[in-house]
This record gives structure tokens, C-alpha cells and sequence, in this order.
């Protein structure tokens, strides 16, 4: 299923109760490693890249959209202007993101990934 800011901004939509900092309102799931990584690939050839983790195991990401304020303990893994985003882990791609305005990819702690929809 390819994945756009519709989709993301509908699931915080859902959610009359969440908070302004709230980033977790729309989780999909990122993919399972036996190496500890996972690797994107954007529509630019030159943009591939490892998201290497801490430990080895079953990963989701959050995505967030709109005035979602990314939390401090994040770190910038890529900003692209690209519309488009592919995860893959050890076997096979695990997510098909579109956004005519890119995307920010963020890692934190041992599994944490939270990607932002421009």
C-alpha cells in the first residue's frame, strides 16, 4: 500500500484527544532485521542509505505530518525534497511513501523512527 500525507493526516484527525506534541498517532510497520538496519532509497539514485539501529528486531515507524513538532531526542537521518520514500529490511521493501513536498527521516535510542511528511 503506498502511504501519502492524506493517509497520515487522517490518523491524527481520528484522534480528538491528542496532544499538540503528540507524535504518535499514525504507527505502520517498518520491518524486521537480523542485522540491526534498515535501508531507504528515494527517487533521487544518489539518495540510498542505511538506518542502522541498536539491536536486531521488528521495527515501526511513526509518521507524523503538519505541525507535529518532531521531540528533542530525535536525530536527522535524511531530509529530501524527493516525492518519494522506500523502506526495505533484510528481505523485501517495507514501506511505499509518497509526498509531493519530501520527507524527514529521524532515529532515536535502540528502535525508535519516526518519519515526517513535509
Amino acid at each position: 500500500m503506498k502511504i501519502n500525507k492524506t493517509y497520515v493526516l487522517n490518523h491524527r484527525n481520528m484522534d480528538k484527544n491528542l496532544r499538540p506534541d503528540d507524535y504518535r498517532y499514525c504507527d505502520e510497520y517498518a520491518g524486521i532485521s537480523d542485522i540491526a538496519s534498515l535501508i531507504y532509497r528515494t527517487s533521487d539514485s544518489k539518495e540510498i542509505g542505511e538506518i542502522p539501529f541498536g539491536e536486531d528486531g521488528r521495527y515501526k515507524a511513526h509518521l507524523i505530518a503538519g505541525m507535529t513538532p518532531v521531540p528533542g531526542h530525535y536525530s536527522l537521518v535524511l531530509d529530501t525534497q524527493e516525492p518519494w520514500l522506500w523502506l526495505y529490511d533484510d528481505n523485501e521493501k517495507t514501506l511505499d511513501l509518497y509526498n509531493k513536498d519530501g520527507f524527514q527521516i529521524y532515529r532515536a535510542g535502540e528502535m525508535g523512527l519516526l518519519i515526517r511528511f513535509k
